[in-house]
């Protein structure tokens, strides 16, 4: 009932708009700020709805634990607020085999100003349930902000804030703490991007370079290599959009902006991707380099199932999974209608097609 409600909704406001002409560019709206009462209401309820969720993990009635945050980052995390509180950076373990550098493993995230903040407030497993909740609140609001800046409306830039932080996706790597932080920047990242390379390159590309930075600093650098790339393809789909307004200095503006971000990311970050460089080349790999080191956990055909059905092959969680390992790697569902929007939206090709 509620999803159809949604999509009556949006297919009323689609018939009631004009169709768009200009599918090279975003409306000129797309730069107006906020949305009155209905952006205040977007926002808040995107705020709203993880503490509503996660309302006994948010009031610490109970701790969110499942397999990686009990293995690894929640002894983490107890190692990291007890090093704060003692007025040190846990750059060592005493507790892991004869010692480990756990500030150059990264997952730690030892130079993470968010993670420093909630553990020094909070003893872990408390400082997890917080570190979980605030970057799915940050994921939404950063996409909110994005599809806001494309000339969404309020509503529409609501459902993909929504669609994203509640994405099948994250929600089932949320045991992975430091790839939940890390992708919540991803957004933020293409809108200051984008706007650098629509509106000029300051402040928008070293404020991109600092929240490229902040992604690399949560320690999941596979996270933040996959944001790069996508940040190449959207520009080069930007520039493919409006090669005849941007002329040939769009290509040198969108070079600008991607080099200032990732220049000046990788310095910002240098504290922890050096460490980690470090460490990675001081380790034996038995696998490293290949080929199926390398494409381990890809995707196949089937899993494209999981876009309609997102229990195809059961669930960890109710004890029934029968497909190869892991779960969390192969989930891909994020509802029905955000996934017919798009499909609207790709087929009709009238305008930019919802982001989600």
């Amino acid at each position: 009932m509620a999803e159809g409600k949604i999509l009556g909704e949006i297919m009323r406001k689609r018939r009631t708009q004009p169709s768009m002409t200009d599918a090279t560019s975003p409306p000129q709206a797309a730069e107006a700020p906020g949305g009155g009462r209905g952006g205040a209401l977007a926002v808040a309820a995107l705020v709203a709805l993880p503490l509503v969720l996660f309302w006994r993990a948010a009031l610490l009635r109970g701790f969110i634990a499942h397999s990686d945050i009990c293995y690894f980052f929640e002894p983490a995390k107890a190692l990291l607020h007890e090093s704060l509180r003692a007025g040190r950076l846990p750059l060592w373990s005493p507790y892991i085999f004869g010692g480990y550098p756990m500030a150059a493993e990264g997952q730690i995230a030892a130079f993470y100003p968010l993670s420093l903040l909630i553990s020094w407030l909070l003893p872990s497993p408390a400082a997890v349930n917080w570190l979980i909740l605030s970057h799915v609140i940050l994921g939404g609001l950063s996409m909110y902000a994005l599809a806001r800046s494309l000339g969404r409306s309020p509503f529409a830039s609501w459902l993909s804030g929504f669609v994203f932080s509640f994405s099948g996706f994250l929600f089932a790597h949320s045991q992975h703490i430091s790839l939940l932080c890390a992708a919540a920047w991803m957004p933020l990242i293409i809108l200051l991007v984008e706007r650098a390379w629509r509106r000029g390159l300051l402040p928008a590309a070293p404020l991109a370079a600092l929240a490229w930075a902040m992604s690399a600093l949560c320690g999941h650098p596979q996270t933040t290599f996959y944001t790069t790339l996508l940040l190449i393809f959207w520009l080069l789909w930007r520039m493919a959009q409006e090669r005849r307004k941007a002329g040939k200095w769009g290509a040198w503006r969108a070079l600008g902006a991607l080099g200032i971000t990732v220049g000046l990311g990788m310095g910002a970050a240098a504290v922890q991707l050096l460490m980690t460089r470090d460490l990675s080349l001081a380790v034996a790999h038995g696998d490293r380099g290949s080929m199926q080191y390398v494409t381990s956990f890809s995707l196949q055909l089937e899993h494209l199932t999981g876009l309609l059905a997102p229990l195809w092959q059961g669930s960890p969680a109710y004890g029934d999974y029968s497909g190869v390992n892991y779960y969390w790697e192969y989930v891909l569902y994020i509802g029905l209608v955000p996934l017919f929007l798009a499909v609207i939206g790709g087929v009709e090709r009238t305008g930019w097609t919802l982001l989600g």
